[in-house]
């Protein structure tokens, strides 16, 4: 319960009592309350500046319960000189919510006028938040319109601890932050981080605010929050009601469960009754990322899918990193508009491996074949070679990737394209990767590839080898990912049309009620989930016909895996990819996927989501 008037009413009555004490025991006069009036003195007045009233009037001034808020190690006041009581410094150091971790600091001057104005409040360091101004300036309505004499100090104080439990977008000083907040609320987290840390965001640098007498709480933060507010409120416009929601907030938190951890950064985790350690960023917060590479400079070799979203994500992190492409090609005039600077941190590929203690070497599979000979003396001994797929050196035989024997060589794989990795890399979420070894020369290759993925975005890493993640992402690919489940598409829409259904409801009831409906439910909550959620009759019809699709479809996989493993697929992809009219013949590829009748009726149905009709 918040005690906003209790601790002043009790010291009104102490002192009441006691003046009443001293006027019968001795026919003196009562003793002189301190009231909030006296606030507004002129300087060079003693009495209020004095030692003697200045425990009297901060006892006034802390008529919130912090212990029964349980902020009572969040908050402290300082006094730079104590003989003015009327300037003072707010320190907040939030434990929950996104600025949990951070130490932020107020500077807070009484006027001569209050309590019939505001004081004046300003923030000392220079914030990422959508109520503070890079200047420092905050707004909080009991600082504006809402000020009433009646209120005290501790309605500020709350107040400003109440923005960083939950800021608010709607009434902003600083408009890209509120923005940030406004459409994506897990890349406004991942940007507060990042200012706090001293970084940048839109290339705007910010105060470092980390509390480093508590990094072991900040590395807590870093995670996902295990514990989040289960409504969160919106800032209300005044002090009582703000008052409210921040007790509403310590009921809900209190309630909320709190998630179960196993040793940090690394977890045993039961798939199936077969358990495998899976390495998480927890462990790696962004400072002592940025130490482990501080004597590093990562070289990456290529621009395109993986190498846009790594690449920025390396440099949003802090790591050093230089872009190697052919200067003046797509890949060079990309990297310019995603803002890497010609000489600076974007080179030719030659000076770019020569600067380089780490080679990332995410040119595409045929490219990688073509250069090897040309890049391979330049990889010399004490480098770090480094892929993002394990076709090169595992199918050496026909990519001649013969790597170095004197270097380490590792693997960070992303379960999603260089695109998604980017994304929720900006959201705070993070991707799955899978990491492995394929030379381990210092003894510290494991530990390289672990902190690798986290740099470039990962969230949780899961080990394997080369040769199992070549394996399973041309499987993958070919299969449930792309081809199978293209080919499923074509052959359910087919055959629909040929029955005499309308393209449109060919189209709902193959794709998008998949894509838009099921497949987010099944990823979410699993197969089991989605049957138990369908009508009885579907239910019915796809539990039995799913054996069918199975004792079909298995020797069509078991094919596919033989020609992957066996290097049939490799081949096909090398000597299609090597060829100098490649590109034209991929663009005359896509052309007819993109006039199939099926895209052609999916491209009118996605016109007409609710998304896309505003």
């Amino acid at each position: 319960m918040l005690k906003i008037w209790s601790m002043k009413k009790e010291q009104q009555k102490a002192e009441n009592s006691e003046g009443a004490a001293a006027g019968g025991a001795a026919g003196g006069p009562k003793k002189k309350k301190v009231t909030a009036a006296q606030l507004r003195v002129q300087k060079g007045m003693s009495p209020l500046s004095s030692h003697h009233h200045q425990p009297e009037i901060l006892t006034l001034w802390r008529a919130v319960d912090l212990s029964e808020l349980s902020l009572g190690t969040t908050m402290r006041t300082d006094f730079p000189d104590p003989d003015n009581i009327l300037s003072f410094i707010l320190y907040i150091e939030p434990d929950e919510g996104m600025y949990k971790g951070g130490r932020f600091s107020f500077t807070f001057n009484i006027t001569p006028n209050f309590p019939h104005e505001p004081p004046k409040v300003q923030c000392r360091e220079k914030i990422y938040h959508p109520n503070i101004d890079l200047e420092g300036k905050v707004c909080l309505n009991i600082l504006r319109e809402d000020w009433k004499p009646v209120l005290n100090l501790n309605a500020v104080i709350v107040g400003l601890q109440f923005l960083f439990l939950e800021p608010n977008a709607s009434d902003p000083l600083n408009k890209e932050a509120a923005e940030d907040l406004r459409s994506n609320r897990e890349g406004f987290k991942r940007n507060v981080r990042s200012a706090m840390m001293g970084g940048s965001v839109r290339g705007e640098g910010f105060d470092r605010t980390v509390n480093m007498s508590s990094a072991r709480n900040l590395q807590k933060a870093l995670r996902p929050l295990a514990r989040q507010l289960a409504s969160p409120a919106t800032q209300r416009r005044t002090f009582v009601a703000a008052a409210g929601a921040v007790r509403a907030a310590v009921v809900s938190r209190a309630a909320a469960p709190v998630a179960k951890h196993q040793t940090r950064g690394v977890k045993t985790i039961d798939f199936a009754g077969h358990k495998e350690d899976v390495y998480e960023r927890a462990d790696w917060p962004i400072e002592k990322l940025q130490d482990y590479f501080k004597n590093d400079t990562l070289a990456l070799i290529g621009y395109g899918s993986q190498g846009h979203g790594q690449g920025l994500n390396l440099r949003d992190n802090g790591i050093n990193v230089v872009i190697g492409v052919r200067k003046d090609g797509k890949s060079w005039k990309d990297a310019i508009q995603d803002g890497w600077v010609p000489g600076k941190n974007l080179f030719e590929v030659d000076e770019a491996i020569s600067k380089g203690t780490i080679i990332m070497n995410l040119l595409s599979d045929a490219a990688q074949s073509e250069t090897w000979p040309h890049i391979k003396p330049q990889i010399t001994k004490g480098k770090t070679l480094y892929f993002s797929h394990g076709f090169s050196p595992v199918f050496k035989d026909l990519t001649k990737v013969e790597v170095p024997t004197d270097v380490d060589v590792i693997l960070c794989a992303p379960k999603g394209s260089g695109r998604t990795v980017r994304s929720l890399f900006k959201e705070g979420r993070g991707i799955n990767s899978s990491f492995a070894v394929y030379q381990d020369v210092t003894g510290k290759a494991k530990e390289k590839a672990i902190a690798m993925g986290v740099a470039i975005g990962s969230g949780y890493l899961y080990e394997t080898t080369f040769e199992k993640e070549v394996y399973s992402d041309l499987y993958g690919e070919r299969g449930c990912l792309m081809g199978g489940i293209h080919g499923m598409f074509l052959a359910q829409y087919e055959v629909l049309r040929e029955r005499g259904h309308s393209p449109s409801e060919a189209f709902n009831e193959t794709v998008e009620e998949a894509t838009q409906s099921l497949y987010p439910l099944i990823g979410a909550y699993g197969m089991d989930w989605m049957f138990d959620a369908c009508s009885t009759t579907a239910r019915r019809g796809a539990i039995d016909w799913t054996p069918k699709f199975k004792d079909a479809l298995k020797p069509v996989f078991n094919n596919l895996y033989d020609s992957v493993k066996d290097g049939s697929e490799t081949k096909r992809s090398l000597e299609y990819n090597s060829q100098p009219d490649y590109r034209e013949k991929y663009e005359k590829e896509l052309e007819e996927i993109r006039n199939l009748e099926i895209w052609r009726a999916g491209k009118a149905v996605r016109a007409l989501r609710p998304e896309n009709t505003k």
